[in-house]
């Protein structure tokens, strides 16, 4: 099986987001059956206090990689607190780069050696395009979703107008430095603990865009879905129903 994202080219992780993985249950069937290889300058991070019901350490043990998961099992749940587990999880990392990814709705597609690449490969062109200005390198790279959940626009982009459908910040999954991502929790985690934001739906999702809107020169969503591809609002074409090569819409 071979997926394509709506720019008709490969990617590393696959969000389900809001449950829609019922709609695509095929393609979760396809991404359980893949073997997944994880470079060695690449660690993972997830969270999740019932480890046994999420698809992506099921996948992540199916295929012998590890994880760091802090949260306690059965432990009572809030999505606030995401930002502390993960924080947890990310003094313990020792490579170069992490991938930190929700447990419950997202699964890899394959092999990731190339995913440093790919992430560095996009720091690169938002420097050549103008989208920042030269000094600032991409530290972290965070999945973009056509949905502003929750609904108010707190963090400003360039460009966004023109960055397509996938043009809002999703908190599931982001890759990157190792050493900035526990600088980034480290303040989200604080700004959940001094509870002095709005955040009516109680979403890890405001905490993080709050962070993320003092950042946006070394920080960013993956709006070309290079590395992740949502799947919530899309729709699945098949381009090759005999060798199963599909593309979302």
């Amino acid at each position: 099986m071979r997926v394509l994202n709506y720019n008709n080219d490969f990617f590393f992780a696959a969000h389900f987001q809001g449950g829609c993985y019922i709609e695509f249950q095929p393609l979760c069937d396809g991404f359980n059956g893949m073997e997944i290889k994880l470079p060695d300058n690449v660690s993972i991070v997830t969270v999740a206090n019932f480890p046994e019901n999420c698809m992506l350490i099921k996948q992540l043990e199916k295929n012998g990689i590890p994880y760091l998961n802090e949260v306690e099992f059965g432990r009572e749940w809030s999505n606030t607190l995401k930002p502390r587990y993960i924080r947890k999880a990310l003094n313990r990392v020792e490579t170069e780069y992490v991938l930190i990814l929700d447990a419950m709705d997202i699964l890899l597609t394959g092999d990731l050696s190339d995913i440093a690449e790919r992430f560095n490969q996009t720091g690169r062109e938002r420097i050549q395009t103008g989208m920042v200005k030269q000094g600032f390198d991409l530290k972290l790279l965070f999945n973009a979703t056509k949905s502003n959940y929750p609904k108010l626009l707190i963090d400003k982009v360039w460009g966004r107008d023109f960055r397509g459908e996938y043009r809002y910040l999703n908190a599931g999954a982001c890759f990157g430095y190792t050493a900035y991502a526990k600088e980034f929790y480290k303040k989200a985690d604080m700004l959940v603990c001094e509870d002095i934001i709005y955040n009516p739906n109680h979403s890890e999702q405001m905490i993080v865009r709050h962070i993320f809107k003092d950042c946006t020169d070394e920080v960013d969503f993956d709006y070309e879905c290079k590395i992740f591809q949502t799947f919530s609002k899309s729709e699945l074409m098949v381009l090759d129903g005999k060798n199963e090569i599909y593309k979302i819409l």
